[in-house]
């Protein structure tokens, strides 16, 4: 907890509900510079790793410093989405909750940006998608797959980019000890 509080200490976090699924909230956390320009602030939508798994979007080990660092440089806020994990979840409801996300930012968080500071707003047209590894994966597939997302930049960290991979269809032995190295 200690650490999560030091990396994040110059933002302000807000966490609203993005979507509802059977009475199951799906948040996405904003953190906004404490010390931010007034006037259209650009976006960094952050996509946690985790292989479609497992992680949260607010995992403090799996947010780069550097991230923080861009944003504060930028004066940009930052949004964190949580997103359902398999295998209790379908790859197609994971990019289900990307695109209700996605119309989320456009349609009600200008809004709620507004009602956190009069003094900014969301400069929906200067957005970046960053993410690692299973995020990097969702940062592209939020800029390829929803134009009305209008992503402008994408840095996909280590992202998944060939599922056509033996590795993503193929069942590893089950007893790796008595396995021969291939």
């Amino acid at each position: 907890m200690a650490i999560e509080l030091d990396r994040f200490r110059n933002f302000t976090r807000t966490d609203y509900v993005y979507k509802e699924i059977d009475h199951i909230p799906l948040y996405a956390t904003v953190l906004l510079p404490k010390q931010v320009p007034s006037g259209p602030r650009p976006v960094m939508i952050h996509f946690h790793g985790g292989g479609l798994v497992m992680g949260d979007r607010m995992y403090p080990d799996w947010f780069a410093l550097w991230q923080l660092q861009f944003a504060l440089a930028q004066g940009a806020i930052i949004i964190t989405p949580d997103y359902r994990l398999l295998p209790e979840s379908t790859g197609v409801d994971i990019i289900d909750d990307l695109e209700d996300f996605s119309k989320w930012v456009h349609n009600v968080l200008p809004q709620k940006i507004s009602e956190l500071s009069s003094n900014i707003t969301l400069d929906v047209d200067n957005i970046m998608a960053v993410g690692e590894s299973a995020g990097g994966y969702l940062a592209l597939q939020s800029a390829l797959l929803f134009s009305q997302s209008r992503i402008s930049a994408v840095i996909c960290q280590y992202g998944v980019l060939d599922v056509d991979n033996p590795s993503f269809d193929q069942v590893p032995p089950q007893d790796l000890l008595s396995q021969q190295p291939s």
